[in-house]
């Protein structure tokens, strides 16, 4: 599969940007936040908040992500079926800020809308096709509880998936296979918010070899002087010294035997050959690769099984010989290939 980037048009002022399709991506997702050149988006004079909203049917919309201009702008990869994004400037003015999605294309991505109820339960929908990593957006204010209901034996009994009762707009990410989903309505006021699911049939079942049990993918490079890539932890002096603020965990979405670790490399400028460990739950696993010094190219470590759970806390690791380099590496995708 190729890569898709595409910019999210950013507000100058407090307002909301146009909405932008972006069905086109996969699940998970990168983001990058900037100003022109590289710059970090303080340097170009912009200040306030951004929230980043989605939508699977281009009309309602939910927030997401909160984005402090002022804060660290590495935003950790994450997961979620939307159709449209857009920015709302919550909060400030000022600078020119690029804000681009990235991710893996696809065509798999499948919607559909519930039918709510202002008490009780709703008709169920088909889900059948949705695959298992889904989004939910619940969208507009409403009193008491939106339970998201599940069924796998045909429509005969409903156990419930997600309780929504923040009372506000609010996207939910998880994941799961049901063959219908209903929405039922506890303690309402007559209400009636507008609820909406995308699901991604790509990224269930069994997988073939070769395909992606993890895929992160963007333009990130890791260097001793810069900020490190999302997903990339490492060493910063001695192994005694770990540079905490450089470890990011990506969070597993599903489940699978992994036979090997790729890095796409586009740049790299080390004078050493790199040693990168995948790191699980604080562990180090038998995935490694290894970069040679100056190559660019796709570098796999295949044949070497391991296996992974939902939810397992992933992070890549680079010696600190490695890290202790002035040069920079630059990753265009990291993944985790399965073999079943």
């Amino acid at each position: 599969m190729s890569n898709v980037f595409i910019n999210l048009p950013v507000p100058v002022a407090p307002g909301i940007g146009p909405a932008v399709f972006v069905s086109g991506i996969a699940p998970q997702k990168s983001l990058v936040l900037e100003g022109p050149g590289g710059l970090l988006p303080a340097q170009t004079g912009a200040n306030g908040v951004l929230v980043l909203e989605t939508s699977q049917d281009g009309v309602m919309f939910a927030p997401l992500l909160t984005l402090n201009l002022l804060a660290d702008p590495r935003i950790p990869p994450f997961t979620v079926v939307a159709a449209w994004m857009r920015v709302r400037r919550a909060a400030g003015f000022g600078g020119n800020v690029i804000l681009g999605v990235a991710g893996e294309s696809t065509t798999s991505n499948a919607y559909g809308i519930f039918a709510v109820p202002a008490n009780g339960v709703g008709i169920p929908l088909d889900t059948s096709t949705l695959g298992v990593k889904k989004t939910v957006n619940v969208v507009g204010s409403y009193a008491g509880a939106v339970v998201i209901e599940g069924s796998a034996d045909g429509g005969a009994t409903y156990d419930p998936i997600l309780t929504c009762d923040s009372g506000n707009s609010n996207v939910y990410v998880f994941s799961g296979v049901w063959q219908f989903m209903r929405v039922r309505r506890v303690g309402s006021d007559n209400s009636v918010p507008v609820v909406t699911i995308g699901g991604h049939p790509g990224g269930g079942g069994a997988a073939g070899v070769n395909s992606c049990l993890l895929c992160f993918g963007g333009d990130y490079y890791l260097s001793y002087e810069e900020p490190p890539i999302p997903f990339i932890s490492y060493y910063a002096n001695t192994v005694s010294d770990w540079y905490d603020i450089a470890r990011w965990d990506y969070s597993l979405p599903v489940g699978g035997s992994a036979s090997g670790l790729r890095i796409d490399v586009s740049l790299n400028t080390f004078n050493v050959d790199a040693v990168f460990n995948l790191i699980k739950n604080g562990v180090v696993t038998s995935q490694t690769v290894t970069v040679p010094a100056g190559l660019t190219g796709a570098f796999i470590t295949a044949g070497v099984a391991a296996s992974y759970a939902a939810d397992d806390l992933l992070a890549l690791m680079a010696t600190s010989e490695y890290a202790r380099i002035y040069s920079e590496i630059f990753f265009s995708a990291v993944t985790l290939y399965t073999i079943s």
